[in-house]
């Protein structure tokens, strides 16, 4: 499920505010963009707010943040997922 707000943010920004939340600097790659990326992408809230618990969370440093907390509490298999 592809959950989104109102506001757009970028992948740098997203970055940006990851690094301010954690309190740790990435190391960020750049690279030539993939044909199935997308340009822009919008997600819906609809389905969500059905859903106990996965209602719209506010603006998104409290969403990330959810997220961070939920990962740092779930690392120990979390963190065993690949990714390409």
């Amino acid at each position: 499920m592809n959950l989104g707000g109102h506001e757009v943010i970028t992948i740098n920004a997203l970055v940006r505010l990851i690094e301010e939340l954690m309190g740790k600097k990435a190391d960020v790659q750049y690279g030539p963009p993939n044909l199935a990326d997308y340009v822009q992408q919008l997600g819906g809230c609809r389905q969500g707010q059905k859903r106990p618990g996965l209602g719209t969370s506010g603006e998104p440093p409290r969403s990330v943040q959810r997220l961070i907390d939920w990962y740092v509490a779930e690392r120990s298999w979390a963190g065993g997922i690949l990714t390409p």
